[in-house]
């Protein structure tokens, strides 16, 4: 009895994976960026993401949240490259934006500000494969990504104005407006700068 189990179980994932194959080589799922993923695609592909996210985010170690402090370091990288998809204060996202599927969801959103400080880092660090989200730890300085997210954290808070006058006063890519407290970059896990903080975290969530 357990031997028939056994080959029926074997028989079945065997035809699942023929048949998975067989799809796969037809090409009839659509890779377009025009049409959405099928449901249950987008909720496992989600939940991927995010606990992927998690697990590789829960060693980070990040410096106290003083995230104004930070900000002048991060403003002119946050407009220059992250502004362009998600928008900002009085600043709509360009319009090829309008082109991405995953879409690039705005940073002031609920859904978005939610994330432990760990995995907002992570994610400017490392990027996302498929959406879009490019990885800025192997091309900036901590200090930099440090300033990125001090930008995030603090978009809910600023107006359109108030978003101007910030990027008015700081400089190309941090040089000027104030750098933020001292913190030397560590190496992360792939040896890039910025990819794994020295420090933990005390800041919470917001």
């Amino acid at each position: 009895m357990m031997k028939t189990f056994l080959a029926v179980v074997l028989g079945a994932c065997i035809l699942g994976i023929g048949a998975a194959a067989l799809f796969i080589e037809s090409g009839a799922y659509n890779i377009g960026a025009t049409t959405p993923h099928w449901g249950i695609t987008r909720s496992l592909i989600e939940k991927m993401r995010d606990r992927s996210i998690a697990a590789h985010s829960s060693d980070l170690r990040l410096p106290p949240a003083e995230y104004r402090a930070y900000a002048g370091a991060g403003l002119s990288h946050f407009e220059g490259m992250c502004r362009f998809c998600h928008g900002a204060p009085g600043r709509a996202p360009y319009e090829f934006a309008d082109g991405l599927f995953p879409s690039a969801p705005p940073l002031m959103a609920p859904h978005v500000q939610k994330r432990p400080d760990g995995e907002l880092y992570w994610i400017i660090a490392n990027g996302i494969k498929m959406t879009g989200m490019p990885a800025f730890g192997p091309t900036h300085k901590e200090e930099d990504l440090l300033g990125i997210l001090a930008v995030v954290r603090l978009l809910p808070d600023l107006g359109p104005q108030e978003y101007a006058q910030m990027l008015k006063t700081a400089g190309p890519h941090g040089e000027e407006g104030g750098k933020g407290p001292h913190h030397q970059p560590s190496k992360g896990r792939e040896g890039h700068e910025g990819s794994a903080p020295a420090h933990r975290h005390e800041g919470g969530q917001r």
